[in-house]
C-alpha cells in the first residue's frame, strides 16, 4: 500500500472548474501512478464546463468515471503516467496529478511519446467511426469537422486509400491542421462545399458522410451530401442540446441510413474479432504511423486548469488538442 497527493480537476458549475488537493491510497493489488500529461478532450468535456450534459447515470463504462453525473465531478480520460519504476502507461483517468490502479488496467505504451500517445483514446474513437462506416474501394468519403477525432479518421482513411476523401471545415486553423492530409479541402461556405461535392460525384453525392463536428448543421449537410442509399456515421455527442433536421427530402426520397458510432462497443459483426485488446494494440501502430503529437496547440500547467477551459470555449480560439502539464 502507498499513499500520495494529487491535485484534481472539478467541474463544479456552469464555466466552473476548481483544482482540489486530495490523499489518494492505493489498495492491494493496485499501484500509484503520477501523472505526465493529461489531455483534454474538448468536445465532451465542453458539455460539462457549459452545462450542456445530460444529468444522471453514465455509460462510458470506465470504472473511473463515477456512475452518477452532477456536480461537482472530476472528469477525463485521457492520461499518460509513470509508475513508481518508471514504467509508461496510458489510463482512462479523470485529470489527476497521481492516481492508484492496477496496471493490468491500464494501456502498456511501451516506447511510445507521451504527446503521441496522449491520442490513444481519441484514436481508438477513430477507428471504430471508420470500421463502422467500412469505406469500399471506390467509394467517395465526406468527412464533416477537422477537430482532433475529424483529423484522425482522415488519417485512417487516407491510410487505408483507395478511397476518395473529401473534409469540411469552416474554421481556418483545423483546414490548416487538415492539409497535410491526403483529402480534398471543400470551401468553407455550406452551399458551395455542397455544390462542389455534386460537381466531383457527377451530381450523384458521396458514398460515406462522417459527422465528427458536433454540430447539428453539419449534420443536415451530411445528409443532403449523400447518394441514393448512402450512410451517415454520426460520431458526435449533443450532450443534452436538442438538434433539428431536415428529413422530409433527400432523407426520405433516397433511403438514407443514419448510424452511431460510439466507442464504448464494437459493432455487432466485429464483436467476435475485435476484441478490446485487439483494438487496442492497432491503435498503438496507427499512434506509431500517424505521430499525431503535431496537432497538441496548447501545453498548460494544470494549476491554470480554469485558464485551459476559457480557452476552449472560445468560439473563434486556434484551438486542437489542449494537455495539461502536472
Amino acid at each position: 500500500m502507498s499513499e500520495a497527493r494529487s491535485r484534481t480537476v472539478y467541474f463544479t458549475g456552469t464555466r466552473s472548474v476548481e483544482l482540489r488537493e486530495e490523499r489518494v491510497t492505493s489498495s492491494p493489488g493496485q499501484r500509484m501512478f503520477h501523472s505526465e500529461l493529461i489531455g483534454i478532450s474538448c468536445g465532451t468535456e465542453l458539455k460539462l464546463y457549459r452545462n450542456t450534459f445530460p444529468r444522471g447515470a453514465t455509460q462510458d463504462g470506465l470504472a473511473s468515471i463515477d456512475t452518477q453525473l452532477e456536480y461537482p465531478c472530476a472528469y477525463g480520460y485521457m492520461n499518460v503516467a509513470r509508475d513508481e519504476d518508471g514504467k509508461r502507461y496510458f489510463a482512462f483517468v479523470p485529470h489527476s496529478t497521481a492516481f492508484a490502479a492496477a496496471s493490468e488496467s491500464l494501456v502498456d505504451i511501451g516506447d511510445l511519446p507521451a504527446e503521441d500517445a496522449i491520442f490513444l483514446a481519441n484514436m481508438e474513437t477513430a477507428l471504430g467511426i471508420v470500421h463502422d462506416a467500412a469505406p469500399r474501394p471506390g467509394e467517395q468519403v465526406l468527412v464533416l469537422g477537422q477537430g482532433v477525432v475529424g483529423l484522425l479518421v482522415s488519417e485512417i482513411l487516407s491510410l487505408l486509400g483507395l478511397v476518395t476523401i473529401y473534409a469540411a471545415e469552416p474554421r481556418e486553423f483545423r483546414r490548416s491542421a487538415a492539409a497535410s492530409i491526403s483529402q480534398t479541402l471543400l470551401p468553407p461556405e455550406r452551399r458551395r462545399a455542397l455544390d462542389t461535392l455534386q460537381e466531383e460525384t457527377g451530381g450523384r453525392g458521396v458514398d460515406v458522410a462522417i459527422n465528427v463536428s458536433g454540430s447539428a448543421s453539419a449534420l443536415q449537410s451530411a445528409i443532403d451530401a449523400l447518394a441514393f442509399e448512402g450512410r451517415v456515421i454520426e460520431g458526435s455527442w449533443y450532450g443534452d442540446t436538442p438538434i433539428e433536421l431536415r428529413l422530409g427530402r433527400d432523407f426520405h426520397r433516397k433511403r438514407l441510413s443514419i448510424v452511431s458510432s460510439q466507442v464504448t462497443n464494437v459493432a455487432g459483426e466485429l464483436h467476435y474479432r475485435w476484441s478490446k485488446e485487439r483494438r487496442i494494440g492497432f491503435v498503438i501502430e496507427l499512434l506509431h504511423r500517424v505521430r499525431p503529437s503535431r496537432y497538441i496547440t496548447h501545453r498548460i500547467p494544470i494549476a491554470e486548469c480554469g485558464r485551459a477551459f476559457e480557452l476552449i470555449d472560445e468560439p473563434d480560439s486556434p484551438v486542437l488538442q489542449p494537455v495539461l502539464l502536472p
